[in-house]
């Protein structure tokens, strides 16, 4: 209840019960006034009566009683009278008796809600011996009528209902003045601490703004004085506090513009300077896969395979710290269009195969004819990433890449059986940096950044990426891709097993063209002690010379940034046009700036980014020189 209708209770209220009550009491004791009068009245008339009839009833002389009843007559409140005999007859009646009064003949008063009646006895009293010396002795008086009065209340029920209707307006006036009274006095002694109910509530609202006029000629003015200074306390607090804020704010946005531009650098560096630091690890694993094929001695062997191990490992923390920084530079673009989808599973299961063998697993990679819409090069990317961390964790057994059609989409899934992942960590493993089971965190094991590259090109894509694992019995990863808008020729698809395992070679021409001369003298060792003839050049100029026109290689192998501001696919393109028979093409390339990877994709050719794992190298040259 507000406080403005309590102060009008509390000035009415009183004021109408104590005017209730005064009224009430003065009521009803002016009604018990009139009804003790009324009988008062009653008894004395009938008493006159009584008296005034003892010598008419008498003597007989009934008509001495006409003056009396005339008088009574002229009495407003007398409704009937009537004297009786001693059996009940009646001598002398003026009036009736109302309805369901009845009255005894003894000396009586009886009552109802309408009448008072009244019973007295007409006596005659024996007439006294006067002797002084005996004692005096008064007998009853004998009974020889009766007297009969009844009275109406009519005059004192309409008195009452005057008293009651003047008493209503009485109460009713005292209650307008009082109403007027209380909004004079009370509603204006209260509206100071209305005020400061209000202004309290805007202040707590948020609105400093509010101040009170100290108007108040009690304590209240001093309430007022102190809820100004709160509120403009509070205001200046606020200023200083936002002053603040945008102080930190600015300085934060600064800081973080700065370290964002420090890590769009950074990521910008690695992307722009991929192909040079990629050259040195390229030819340093290909030297060391040449240097392998050249010993025989165990400890050699052993020596040479932990040299490749560790050249193994850091070629993939390489390739997954520049997929990393491409996508925080956000040079990365997608280039979508529709493709079978069996292209892509040949060169993963490719890539994938001699990793399988290595560890004593099945590779299988189930024959589909479907067709996707997506981005080759991308999406090769996170099956790769997805093939490669379930052959990791997969101690035995193996692990299915399959496809199938749900819904008007395509799922494509990666199936282990490895060690799983249990729910609490299910969550995580897209995290950066996290990793299962490797809490010495072994670098074999990799960066645990794997993951998190194929969640951020699935939101690249637009494709979704989930995870169901059971502990102990395998994990399984999906990504949901759009149907190609219309269906390729199925039956050109090959449908075959791809558990690769790749053959010897017989001296097949391979031409290498890299301007690069460490690259290009480790990639010519590593060729040839595979059993190839490798012809090099720096070059296309080069490359011409040294073929001409009328031997085309078997195979050539082109690294795509080469020197004097050519790249791989110029060089193709020229000796193309020089030879009459095309032989088969691979470009190599450790560029990842966006218009080379699309101009790489739009060719079509087949492409190893560096360093390639010389056993990749190996399965992918054969594959072009047995096709």
């Amino acid at each position: 209840m507000r406080i403005r209708t309590r102060a009008f209770l509390l000035g009415i209220v009183p004021a109408l019960l104590l005017a209730t009550l005064l009224l009430s009491y003065l009521s009803l004791s002016r009604l018990a006034d009139l009804e003790s009068a009324l009988h008062h009245r009653g008894l004395t008339l009938a008493s006159y009566v009584s008296e005034s009839a003892q010598y008419a009833v008498v003597s007989g002389n009934i008509a001495a009683l006409t003056p009396l009843v005339e008088h009574l007559r002229a009495q407003a409140d007398v409704v009937s009278m009537a004297i009786r005999r001693g059996d009940g007859t009646p001598l002398l009646s003026y009036g009736a008796v109302p309805e369901g009064l009845s009255l005894p003949l003894a000396e009586a008063a009886v009552d109802t809600s309408t009448h008072i009646a009244f019973s007295m006895p007409v006596k005659i009293q024996a007439s006294p011996v006067h002797d002084p010396f005996l004692p005096e002795a008064r007998e009853p008086g004998r009974v020889v009528a009766w007297v009969q009065v009844v009275m109406s209340r009519a005059g004192n029920q309409r008195v009452a209902r005057e008293m009651l209707l003047n008493s209503l307006l009485i109460v009713g006036l005292g209650l307008v003045f009082t109403v007027i009274l209380v909004r004079r006095l009370a509603l204006t002694g209260i509206r100071p601490l209305m005020e400061i109910i209000d202004t309290v509530r805007r202040i707590g609202e948020g609105d400093l703004s509010g101040r009170l006029v100290p108007n108040a000629r009690s304590e209240l003015r001093g309430l007022q004085l102190g809820i100004n200074r709160m509120s403009e306390g509070l205001a200046s607090s606020q200023q200083d506090m936002l002053r603040r804020i945008e102080e930190a704010t600015a300085e934060l946005t600064l800081q973080k513009e700065a370290a964002e531009q420090a890590n769009q650098a950074k990521s910008k560096f690695l992307a722009a300077a991929s192909h040079d630091l990629r050259q040195p690890l390229y030819a340093l694993g290909l030297f060391s896969a040449t240097l392998k094929q050249t010993v025989y001695t165990p400890g050699q062997i052993a020596l040479v395979e932990k040299i490749e191990a560790s050249v193994h490992a850091l070629e993939d923390m390489f390739n997954t710290l520049l997929d990393l920084s491409r996508l925080e530079a956000g040079i990365l673009q997608a280039q979508t269009r529709d493709f079978p989808l069996q292209q892509l599973f040949d060169r993963v299961a490719r890539d994938h195969a001699l990793q399988a063998e290595d560890k004593g697993l099945r590779f299988v990679v189930r024959p589909t004819s479907l067709r996707v819409h997506s981005d080759p090069l991308l999406l090769q990317r996170i099956l790769s990433n997805l093939v490669s961390n379930a052959l990791r964790y997969t101690r035995r057994g193996g692990v299915l890449l399959a496809a199938r059609r749900r819904a008007g989409s395509v799922l494509v899934e990666v199936w282990d059986t490895g060690i799983g992942i249990d729910t609490e960590n299910l969550s995580r493993i897209f995290d950066e940096y996290f990793q299962v089971d490797n809490a010495a965190r072994d670098r074999r094991q990799g960066l645990g950044l794997g993951l998190n590259i194929v969640r951020r090109l699935g939101e690249l894509l637009g494709h979704a990426i989930e995870a169901r694992s059971r502990p102990g019995r395998g994990s399984t990863f999906s990504v949901g891709l759009p149907a190609a808008s219309s269906s390729g020729p199925g039956e050109a698809e090959r449908r075959r097993d791809h558990r690769l395992v790749p053959g010897g070679f017989n001296g097949q021409r391979v031409l290498v063209i890299e301007d690069d001369a460490d690259v290009r003298e480790a990639l010519r060792g590593l060729l040839e002690s595979w059993g190839l003839t490798v012809l090099e050049a720096g070059g296309a100029e080069q490359a011409l010379r040294t073929t001409g026109s009328d031997a085309p290689p078997d195979l050539v192998i082109s690294d795509f940034r080469l020197s004097g501001g050519d790249n791989g696919l110029d060089a193709i393109a020229r000796l193309r046009r020089t030879w009459s028979v095309q032989p088969r093409v691979l470009l190599i390339s450790g560029d990842i700036a966006p218009e080379s990877v699309a101009a790489m994709s739009a060719s079509g050719l087949p492409v190893l980014h560096k360093p390639v794992h010389p056993a990749r190298l190996r399965a992918v040259v054969g594959t072009l020189l047995q096709s």
